[in-house]
This record gives structure tokens, C-alpha cells and sequence, in this order.
């Protein structure tokens, strides 16, 4: 053993040493490691770092990396070093709480040491404050850096985004993260948010990715203490707002639940009266929830609103009586105006001049109604007609769901095998999205366009060329099929990729899909057959009715 003791400081050789787990910095400059090498070399190590032997002859660095890392680079075979028997817990606090008293600990690596402390040694905020002579806002604000996704943690440590526009991201929830990563902090993405200052960051952050809960009507009682609600991390907030939501995926289900519910309190109500959504502009998962639980969803291109009671003014928002009874005095006409309005469209409705609809919106559902017209009425009324138009939605959502699991399904499978020339093909259809106008001609599209129809990619990628297969690049194949919905060439192409890779996995979806569609279609066809054998006893029974007066007729003459 190469040691020689001196009051518990040994020489211990370099090659005996190796780098501790429980360091909490992760990166080292390489221009400081050099620069202390060249130090060593002329003065050697002026202060002994501290290990731990861990094995026969071994040992772990407890702290004082730089000095070890320094040391290799400037040719060195040991080092002076304190010895110490301590356990893991003991290593690690040593460790963390030698770390962050140098001043080029990134702020990334103080939280993760902070939080390190509080969960394996006693450690707690008011204790970290008085061992670091840190204040308490100082602490908390590194505690919240570790709710950091990775990628945003890297990008904090090394600098590509600073420390302002890092606790602005904190706020949000992990998914929310990812997508504001995926959206802008990708290297080779347009819209890249990098070189923006942080200003421009934080306020970016908050109008596309926070939504302003009272915009919503569920129940927001279980908002207004939650981590992701704005409003919490407001200083000067008096507790009595709304505030702004930071977690999206949260706020959907919310509202998705609150949509379904609303529904289905309308139909409860009043079972005759039809849902609708117009123009598919309605909350989509409510949609879909409420067609998978059987409830038959009517698209409109258009539904007005019905009148809403006019709310009675609160004595409380105005300063004077005189202002107060002068409000009871409009909010009186008012409620004239809107009994007289609802009791003209009752009218209308029990002529048959108006449909009523429990319209769902992307907030909630309320009641509206459409105009009837002569081909309007014929349509609405003929049971046939609501069977096959029910049958038809029936079978497009078999197919939304069989592209929307295979999505999945290929998104979650870890693919291997050579790259297959379909592949080849699918990729550069996918990258056509995103070619210049000015390359549609070397690709083979001579006629002016401002963008490829599904067909022009078609024709470009079966007969690629070389000089075509430099423009179109190979990318962004998995962005391009996550625009897969319905039915498409895109479709076609997604479900064939998954044909060759995943055969059982896309049979499954397949069979538990086409099971659910092939029992609607089942009942929906009992219920088309139930009427034409109506139909015909019905036009049977009117014929010998017109047989027998024929008969009669002819006995009387």
C-alpha cells in the first residue's frame, strides 16, 4: 500500500481512488480542471480532499472531485487525502454539504442535493437555512427546481436556459413540460424559445399553456389549494380568485366529467330531447365518452342558443338605493323579455317549427334549437333515416379508435429489425409536409400548388429519385402519423406499417373494436328490420283494406 500517514492524512495513489455516487455535482469545466492542474503542478494539492475506504486497498472520494480530477490531468500518481470510516448517510451529507458551500454549484445540482439532505439525513427547511445561511425563499425556489422534467433540468445546467424562465416551468405540470419542451426547446424546431429572454419566456409560458379556470364552470372547490393553481404562487394573492390552471391534463378531465354529467342530467330530464355537438365544435373525449355509454350524438352546422334567465343584481355591488332599484328596474324588463321570448319558442317547438337540442359545447352543454324546414322535418322524423345515420357514426368511431389505439400501440413497442423499403417510402411521405413549394417541381409536381394534396405525395414517393430523396428528408415519420384520425391514405399507410411489424397486437384492436361495432350493428339492424316488416304489414293491411272496398263497390253496383 502506497500510504503514508501523517495525523490522519494519508498519500493515497490515484489508482486506488474512484469518484463518489452521492456528489451532487455532475458537471466539472473543463477550462477550471485545467486550469487547477496547472496549479497542482507547481504548488501540489493545498488542501487534502476526503475518502472513504470502501474495500481491501480501496477507497471513494466523500469530497473534493475537482482537486482528484485535477490531479490525473496534471500527471500525478497520488494525493493527500483524509481517511474516514462513515457510513453511506454520513458520506452523503458530507458529501452534499461540502458541495454547496463552493460558489460554482449549479443551481440544478443545489436542488437535488437539498432535497437529498431532507430525505436521507434530519435535515428540514429551517435546518438547511441555518447550516448555509440561506434565506427561506432561497431554499424554497431550489426545492421547487427538482419537479424539472430531465430535459429542462439539462438545459438549466448547462446554461441554454436560465434560472428565471427554470422556476417559471416548475409551475406547470410534467405534461405540460413535455409538450412546451416538445413545442419549442427542441434543437431543430422553428419555433425554438432558446435565444428568447426570460421575460419573453415566462410570458409566453403563461398565455399558451395556462388556462384561466373561470373560464369553466365544474366544481373549481378542489382548485383553489392545488400546486398548479397560479393563484398559489401569487405573493400577493388574497385567496379569493379563480386563478389560472397549470396542469392541463388535470383540467380536461375535470371538464370532460363535468360535460358527461351535464348531458346526462338533460336527458334524464327530458329523454326526448336529442344531444348535439355543432360542427364537431364540442369538448371531443365528452363526445366520445357519451357515444361509447350508447347515447346518440346529432352533428349540426349550426344550434342557437335558447334564452338564459337574466341574473338578479346583488345590493352589495352598488354604492347607492338609487343605483341599486334602478338595476331591480332593468333586471324587471328583463325577466319580462325572457318569459315572453321562451314562452314564443314553447310555441314554436309544440308546432313543430323548432327542434330543442341539449347542445354540447367545449365548456358544457346548453339548451338550444334549430329552425325545421319541410326536407329538415322528413329527416328528423324518419326513424330509418336516424337508424342508418346512427349506424354509419357508429362505424367511423370503430375506425377513430382502431387508428387511435394502433397509434399508441406502435408508439409503445420497441421496434427492431432492418429498416424495410416500405419504411423507406412512409418516411418520405411523411417529411413532404414539410417541403418548400419551390421543390414541388424537382419532385415531379409541374402543375402550380401551394401545398401536396395526399395524392402528389403518392406519386412522389413512387418514383423517387436520388436528388428527391436529398430534399425530402427522413426526420419526423412519428410526428407526421400522429396526425392519423379517421380514414386516409396517411391511415392506410399507419395501419400497414403496424400490419408488417405488429400483426397480432393491430388483429387485437381490430377484433375488440369491430366486437363493440358488430353488436351495435346487430341491434341497429334488428331495429331496421322491425321497421320494414312494419312498413310492409302496414302497406298489406292497406291493400286489402282498398281490395275490400274495391269488393264492396262492385257488389253494390
Amino acid at each position: 500500500m502506497n500510504l503514508q500517514e501523517n495525523n490522519n492524512v494519508a498519500f493515497i495513489a490515484l489508482s486506488k481512488i474512484k469518484p463518489s455516487k452521492f456528489n451532487p455535482r455532475k458537471t466539472f469545466k473543463d477550462t477550471d480542471i485545467a486550469e487547477l492542474a496547472e496549479s497542482i503542478k507547481e504548488q501540489g494539492v493545498l488542501q487534502p480532499i476526503m475518502v472513504r475506504l470502501t474495500s481491501a486497498d480501496r477507497y471513494e472520494i466523500v469530497y473534493g472531485e475537482r482537486r482528484y480530477r485535477a490531479s490525473l490531468l496534471a500527471g500525478m500518481t497520488g494525493i493527500s487525502a483524509i481517511v474516514k470510516d462513515i457510513p453511506d448517510n454520513v458520506a452523503v451529507e458530507y458529501a452534499l454539504t461540502e458541495n454547496l458551500q463552493r460558489k460554482d454549484v449549479s443551481p440544478i445540482e443545489e436542488a437535488i442535493a437539498y432535497k437529498t439532505l431532507i430525505e436521507t439525513s434530519h435535515y428540514d427547511t429551517a435546518t438547511l437555512i441555518v447550516k448555509f445561511g440561506k434565506s427561506n425563499s432561497y431554499i424554497r425556489s431550489r426545492m421547487r427546481l427538482n419537479s424539472l422534467i430531465q430535459p429542462f433540468a439539462e438545459l438549466l445546467l448547462t446554461d441554454d436556459i436560465n434560472l428565471s424562465a427554470a422556476l417559471e416551468l416548475c409551475k406547470y405540470s410534467g405534461e405540460v413540460q413535455e409538450e412546451i419542451f416538445a413545442d419549442h426547446y427542441q434543437a431543430d424546431n422553428y419555433y425554438n424559445w432558446l435565444k428568447k429572454t426570460s421575460k419573453e419566456v415566462v410570458s409566453l409560458i403563461e398565455k399558451n399553456y395556462s388556462t384561466d379556470l373561470n373560464e369553466y364552470f365544474f366544481d373549481k372547490s378542489e382548485c383553489y389549494d392545488c400546486e398548479y393553481n397560479s393563484e398559489t404562487h401569487n405573493l400577493f394573492s388574497e385567496g379569493n380568485g379563480c386563478g389560472k390552471c397549470l396542469n392541463t391534463t388535470c383540467l380536461k378531465a375535470k371538464n370532460t366529467f363535468y360535460i358527461v354529467e351535464r348531458a346526462k342530467e338533460f336527458k334524464e330530464k327530458n329523454p326526448e330531447l336529442p344531444l348535439s355537438v355543432t360542427n364537431l365544435n364540442g369538448c371531443k373525449d365528452a363526445i366520445d365518452m357519451l357515444t361509447e355509454q350508447e347515447y346518440e350524438i346529432t352533428e349540426l352546422n349550426y344550434c342557437r342558443e335558447c334564452p338564459k334567465p337574466p341574473t338578479a343584481p346583488d345590493q352589495d355591488d352598488y354604492e347607492t338605493d338609487e343605483e341599486y332599484n334602478e338595476a331591480l328596474g332593468e333586471y324587471a324588463e328583463e325577466v319580462v323579455d325572457f318569459e315572453s321570448d321562451t314562452t314564443e319558442l314553447m310555441e314554436q317547438y309544440n308546432e313543430g317549427k323548432i327542434t330543442m337540442y341539449a347542445n354540447i359545447g367545449t365548456r358544457g352543454v346548453s339548451l338550444g334549437y334549430t329552425c325545421v324546414s319541410t326536407s329538415d322535418k322528413t329527416e328528423v322524423e324518419t326513424p330509418l333515416l336516424k337508424l342508418t345515420k346512427q349506424d354509419s357514426r357508429n362505424k367511423e368511431l370503430s375506425n377513430e379508435k382502431i387508428i387511435d389505439d394502433t397509434k399508441t400501440l406502435i408508439n409503445n413497442t420497441d421496434l427492431t429489425g432492418d429498416f424495410t423499403l416500405f419504411e423507406e417510402k412512409m418516411t418520405y411521405f411523411a417529411m413532404l409536409s414539410f417541403t418548400k413549394q419551390e421543390h414541388f417541381a424537382t419532385l415531379g409536381i409541374t402543375e402550380k400548388r401551394y401545398h401536396l394534396c395526399e395524392d402528389d405525395k403518392l406519386q412522389i414517393i413512387n418514383n423517387l429519385t436520388n436528388e428527391a430523396k436529398n430534399i425530402i428528408r427522413r426526420d419526423f415519420i412519428i410526428a407526421h402519423l400522429k396526425g392519423a384520425f379517421r380514414t386516409g391514405v396517411t391511415e392506410d399507410l399507419l395501419l400497414e406499417f403496424a400490419e408488417q411489424h405488429i400483426p397480432d397486437g393491430l388483429a387485437e384492436i381490430r377484433a375488440k373494436h369491430q366486437e363493440v361495432y358488430d353488436k351495435r350493428h346487430a341491434r341497429i339492424t334488428e331495429k331496421i328490420e322491425a321497421i320494414h316488416t312494419q312498413n310492409t304489414a302496414e302497406e298489406t293491411a292497406d291493400e286489402q283494406e282498398d281490395s275490400e272496398e274495391l269488393e264492396t263497390d262492385f257488389t253494390q253496383e
